[in-house]
């Protein structure tokens, strides 16, 4: 028919400027890529076909009479779009592979318009858009994958698929406008049976279905796919069925399809849903007015389409938006709707609810451990013990990463939440088999009741989330209810923080040291390395003060840091025999590049890397001991001594000494006090000092106070001690005169026999 001719030539000037504007931004952008050339080619040709179109379209408009659309040149035309599909597609591909990350979204932006337009130019011929479509969809594919590290798989997919549904059925949708537009412009017997070749070329491309009534609603046309769909759902409606009333098609039993024929208004996309044996089908209803010549009530035309697939793509996106994707279960926007709706009942009837967050203990230990697919195994099983116990109306969602939150619906009561906490924690506690392996986690859970603890989402939410901090502070493993100290002690701590930030820049942040003593000769081996806090307003704070705040937020590298560079310019200043100690946090040893801190820290002061020692607790052992000793060999490669502190509390295990050679172990001072009174601390003494011996690492002890000590350390042949009996820690001030003093001391408490000895050597 001309009238598609003509509505393809009207998109020809729209399509001919946004092609040629889309090829220069392109070809620009592409300049010093490896494919410009090959780009420019493809422009080139893409000119060529423009102008081509261009030409036709200044021809066609100098002609009195227009050509009619003939299957032969309806095939010609699809041809053509295949070409043109090619064209830009090849574009695509060379630009999203070859694009940067920062242009790949601004080419994105003026490849997807493109597209898009290109599409709707062709409307009034369906086959041909449709082949565009599919032909410049996979060039776009292929480029696409081949960015996996700027585009993840399933974003990809994502794109692709959209790509395939929605904008052909945007372009069908607008394609049936243009037909329905048509039909109601044929008035004339002529132009009926002219609209009737229109319709049934329309109808040959297998998406829409035509239809049309009198002024009674009996259906006067029906495509044969319509007829057999109309079957399927009520045998009434056969295909040798003659005087078939549409209104009496209606599934729906508000009688919408009825109601709005009844109306004789023009209508578009109704929606009916339709169960067959087969499933779930949705079919879209559009139909405009006919008029007579006299103005009267003629009936209706129209078409409708199965859009089935399309509708379960919706619902798979909203599914997508509101499911976790890997547990099953609600995600994070999900579920603060759910609470939302939760607060509405609670100022509307007063229901009370229980917010429960939930946090996996010890799971990025298995994620690091054993690799992402055994911790996704693990949180999946994790996820189904979850919902096991709960009731069928609460939810419960995955927050991200580890952490999840359960939705308690219409209780607060404390001891039925209890009894929900503790048989979560159980069954979450249990072992896992996964691939063989048997695995262990913990659960730790915070609880806020509505109203007591709030009464806004956002209230219970941080409340929830306090509470959770104070079971992890509290051992793991356990359930806290929120309390409103929780909150006083939060806002304490995050002004804490903020007060630590500013006190790194005003160097607010000092060193005192703290002897370690020789027990042969007397002398000073080492100095520890201690921080404090001047703050302007607090005064002196001890690091239990703020140490703990630092770790939560990753301010404890650039405390650590400074530490490291403060204690080791200090050093410069000692005689060359005193080596400088400095306590590192895990935090800080698992957060940052540890031996790009200290390495970095050598290179600036200078000091002689066998001065410095870095001391560690064993729970960094205990988190992650492959990469903890990954990194403790590089710090032994710098050449810097390694102390495991508080060596004998807490999980001390022999194995650490087997996976990694300590230089110094150092005891803790709990094992001294009360010694008098317990020998059995003086034997556990005495066989790490033989443990050391043996290995030929050194022994320092920790909390020496009396002579008694001293004498002990000494029969037992303990290589150094530290404690108030020697000194306090004392400010970088008096270092220089304690170092002097002691040398006195030690000098002139040897025999003069040594002394002369040593003075003829």
């Amino acid at each position: 028919m001309a009238s598609q001719l003509n509505g393809l030539l009207e998109m020809v000037p729209i399509g001919t400027v946004g092609a040629v504007l889309s090829v220069l931004l392109l070809t620009n952008m592409m300049q010093g890529t490896s494919v410009v050339q090959v780009a420019l080619i493809v422009s080139a040709f893409i000119f060529v076909y423009q102008f081509m179109a261009l030409r036709a379209y200044l021809v066609a408009r100098q002609q009195e009479t227009r050509r009619e659309a003939s299957v032969k040149i309806i095939k010609r035309l699809v041809l053509r779009a295949g070409v043109h599909g090619v064209l830009w597609g090849g574009m695509c591909y060379l630009v999203i592979s070859s694009a940067d990350s920062t242009d790949l979204f601004v080419s994105g932006m003026i490849l997807g318009g493109t597209l898009l337009i290109t599409s709707f130019c062709y409307r009034s011929v369906p086959q041909a858009s449709l082949t565009f479509i599919a032909v410049s969809g996979i060039f776009l594919a292929l480029g696409l994958f081949s960015r996996p590290e700027v585009i993840s798989l399933v974003h990809v997919i994502g794109l692709i698929v959209a790509y395939y549904t929605l904008v052909p059925a945007m372009v069908l949708q607008q394609s049936k406008e243009f037909f329905t537009r048509c039909i109601n412009e044929l008035n004339s017997n002529e132009e009926a049976e002219i609209s009737n070749a229109l319709l049934n070329r329309f109808e040959e491309t297998g998406h829409d279905w035509f239809w049309a009534t009198d002024e009674n609603g009996y259906l006067e046309r029906a495509s044969d796919n319509l007829r057999s769909f109309l079957s399927t759902v009520n045998s009434a409606f056969s295909d040798t069925a003659t005087s078939i009333k549409l209104g009496d098609f209606d599934p729906d039993s508000c009688g919408s399809l009825s109601s709005v024929l009844a109306a004789r208004q023009d209508f578009e996309d109704l929606g009916l849903r339709i169960d067959l044996e087969d499933g779930k089908h949705w079919v879209s209803f559009s139909g405009r007015t006919i008029t007579r010549n006299d103005g009267s009530f003629g009936g209706f035309a129209g078409v409708c389409a199965d859009v089935t697939k399309a509708r379960l793509a919706e619902e798979k996106i909203v599914e997508m938006a509101i499911v976790d994707g890997l547990t099953g279960l609600h995600n994070r926007t999900s579920l603060y709707k759910e609470i939302d709706v939760m607060v509405r009942r609670l100022e509307r009837y007063a229901t009370p609810f229980t917010l429960l967050f939930l946090d996996l203990d010890k799971f990025k230990l298995v994620n690091d451990s054993y690799g992402h697919h055994v911790g996704d195994a693990l949180l999946k099983e994790a996820s189904n013990r979850i919902r096991s116990v709960l009731r069928d109306k609460d939810v419960v969602g995955r927050l991200g990463g580890d952490e999840f939150a359960v939705l308690v619906q219409e209780t607060n009561d404390p001891v039925f939440v209890a009894k929900l906490a503790a048989r979560i924690i159980q069954i979450v506690s249990e072992p896992y088999e996964v691939e063989n392996e048997t695995l262990y986690i913990g659960l730790s859970v915070g609880i806020a009741m509505a109203p007591i603890h709030g009464t806004q989402r956002e209230q219970l939410l941080r409340n929830a989330d306090l509470a959770l901090y104070r079971a992890k502070d509290d051992g793991r493993g356990v359930f806290r209810y929120f309390e409103a100290q929780m909150d006083f002690e939060q806002r304490e701590r995050r002004m804490l923080e903020q007060e630590m930030r500013q006190a790194l820049s005003d160097n607010e942040f000092e060193m005192k040291f703290q002897p370690m003593i020789s027990t042969q000769s007397g002398r000073v081996a080492c100095m520890e390395a201690l921080i404090r806090w001047n703050h302007s307003i607090r005064g002196r704070l001890s690091p239990d003060e703020f140490i703990s705040i630092a770790e939560q937020s990753n301010l404890i590298v650039d405390v650590g840091r400074w530490s490291i560079k403060s204690a080791c310019n200090t050093a410069l200043t000692w005689p060359e025999d005193v080596k400088v100690a400095v306590n590192i946090s895990g935090m800080h040893f698992m957060r940052s590049d540890i031996v790009g801190d200290v390495r970095q820290v050598l290179e600036e002061t200078g000091i002689t890397p066998s001065r410095l020692e870095v001391e560690i607790t064993e729970s960094i052992l205990i988190d992650n001991n492959g990469e903890t000793v990954t990194k403790l060999n590089g710090l032994r490669a710098l050449g810097v001594s390694i102390a495991m502190d508080d060596f004998g509390t807490g999980y001390s295990s022999l194995g650490y000494l087997t996976r990694f050679k300590f230089d110094r172990l150092k005891i803790d001072k709990s094992f001294l006090m009360g010694m008098e009174e317990n020998e059995n601390r003086k034997a556990i003494v005495y066989a790490i000092s033989a443990l050391g011996e043996n290995l030929n690492i050194d022994i320092t002890v920790e909390g020496v106070e009396t002579r008694e000590h001293v004498e002990f350390l000494k029969t037992i042949h303990c290589d150094q001690a530290q404690g108030y009996y020697y000194s306090k820690p004392i400010p970088v001030s008096e270092v220089p005169a304690f170092l002097l003093r002691t040398f006195s001391e030690a000098i002139s408490t040897r025999s003069p026999a040594t002394i002369k000895g040593n003075t003829a050597a």
